[in-house]
C-alpha cells in the first residue's frame, strides 16, 4: 500500500503496488500543471492487478493526443 500525505504533488506517478490512497478525502492532488511534455498522471504497471486508488484527485495532465490517456493509464498484458 502506498499512502500519500496531504498535499499537492506536481509529478507523474508509476504504481507498482495494488493500493494507492491519499491521507484525506480533500487534501491530495496529483497536478500536472506546468510539467514539461505530455504524459499520464498515474501509470499502472502491467504486473499489477486489482488496483485501488482512493482519496486522490488527478488533474491537468496533457496526453499525447489531446487528453487521451492523460489521467490514469493501465498498461495491459498481465
Amino acid at each position: 500500500m502506498i499512502e500519500a500525505a496531504d498535499g499537492s504533488y506536481n509529478e507523474r506517478v508509476v504504481i507498482d503496488q495494488s493500493y494507492l490512497q491519499g491521507a484525506s478525502e480533500s487534501g491530495n492532488d496529483l497536478d500536472g500543471t506546468g510539467l514539461v511534455g505530455t504524459g499520464k498522471g498515474i501509470t499502472i504497471n502491467n504486473v499489477i492487478s486489482n488496483v485501488t486508488i482512493k482519496k486522490l484527485t488527478v488533474q491537468d495532465y496533457a496526453g499525447a493526443s489531446g487528453n487521451a490517456d492523460a489521467g490514469i493509464y493501465g498498461i495491459g498484458g498481465k
